[in-house]
């Protein structure tokens, strides 16, 4: 820990030089006054350079595994925070992150048996509540004409126009922006297919920013589905989310899952915005809700069957082939699905009533509000 707390001294020492030369390039000496206030120029550089040191601090501290680890290394990083950073001065959001460390930094008591089962069985019921709220929301649409929800099919022109349609919608979503985010400073986004192994339809790649398409499952999903893949996985979801600005990744799986809340959170508010309040539009929202919800609970209840699965999702008429697919990757990676079922979870307790409710104007105050949460366990 000396090694850390040397390099924060020395970043503060250089900042504190920085600081100083700069505001005083040029400009005679001036002489020192003692027991004099601040000034808010001096203030606001001072809380600059707290923040720095907190992020830098913490950011020395991650394991090699981009984790802080075991409950005494979070411990110690605790310490030194407390120590070399005055607190007064960090962020709400930074303020948030070390009280996140200072609660992973008690002792870890594995909860009983009992609370471990009466949590699972809570859980069961939110995601099955949540499940028939939306199933309900999803038969209120009734039967959709067909030729708005065309498979893209096996055609290279058929599949190369979905992925157009994917880029149009991002466009769509990049000027309207209903959600108000701060949509500057993003990579180009691109949108790839993906040839290696993978049960996902889609997802996001961090590496290149870019959304992947399994060409296995791309001639099976509908070409209004591109609307939210664009969604999910461009704007306004993984790519802003993923670059936005943010705190030292302390604990990325949580903040993988709580990405992923955000995203579904918003697919279900753009309910409020004019551009979606169309059926095939909602349906095909509906049906994505549905899907994971189902794969969450399957994630959670791990010997529920497939034709179990099917029914959770038989108002979808979702094809056998994709409820196949997400079958299997509900069941390759339950925690990951268990910790996005939570975090959605208490997300949705943040606001302020129920999405379906509330109006577009509170739904961007609510949404910015909630995005400095997403760097800390929510679940």
């Amino acid at each position: 820990m000396s090694r850390i707390f040397a390099h924060g001294t020395a970043l503060l020492g250089k900042l504190l030089a920085f600081g100083v030369l700069t505001g005083c390039a040029g400009y005679p000496a001036q002489p020192i006054q003692q027991n004099r206030e601040a000034s808010d120029g001096e203030v606001s550089l001072r809380a600059r350079l707290e923040q720095t040191l907190f992020n830098d601090l913490v950011t020395q501290g991650i394991s090699t595994e981009n984790y802080l680890g075991t409950p005494e290394q979070v411990h110690d990083i605790k310490i030194i925070l407390e120590r070399d950073v005055d607190l007064r001065l960090i962020s709400n959001a930074q303020r948030q992150l070390f009280s996140a460390i200072a609660g992973h930094a008690k002792a870890q008591v594995p909860p009983p048996e009992a609370r471990i089962e009466r949590d699972h069985q809570q859980l069961t019921e939110a995601l099955t509540s949540r499940l028939n709220r939306l199933s309900t929301a999803r038969a209120a649409l009734g039967r959709l004409n067909p030729e708005l929800l065309v498979r893209v099919g096996p055609s290279e022109l058929g599949q190369q126009q979905f992925l157009d349609l994917v880029d149009s919608a991002i466009a769509v979503q990049l000027a309207s922006n209903p959600f108000a985010l701060d949509y500057t400073q993003l990579p180009s986004l691109l949108i790839k297919r993906y040839h290696l192994p993978t049960h996902k339809a889609f997802f996001y790649q961090t590496q290149d920013s870019s959304i992947r398409l399994n060409p296995m499952l791309l001639s099976e999903l509908s070409f209004a589905e591109a609307e939210v893949i664009a969604f999910l996985a461009g704007l306004p979801g993984k790519h802003f989310l993923t670059h936005r600005r943010q705190l030292p990744a302390v604990f990325p799986k949580h903040r993988a899952a709580n990405q992923t809340a955000l995203t579904l959170l918003m697919l279900e508010a753009a309910d409020a915005v004019a551009f979606y309040q169309v059926d095939y539009s909602r349906a095909v929202r509906l049906n994505h809700l549905l899907l994971v919800t189902a794969q969450q609970l399957k994630a959670i209840n791990v010997t529920m069957t497939f034709d179990e699965f099917v029914e959770l999702t038989t108002i979808t008429g979702t094809n056998p082939a994709r409820l196949q697919a997400a079958f299997a990757e509900a069941a390759e990676a339950p925690e990951a699905f268990e910790r996005s079922a939570r975090a959605l979870l208490a997300l949705h307790q943040q606001l302020s009533g129920p999405i379906t409710s509330l109006p577009i104007q509170v739904l961007q105050q609510e949404i910015a509000a909630l995005l400095p949460l997403l760097d800390v366990p929510q679940s």
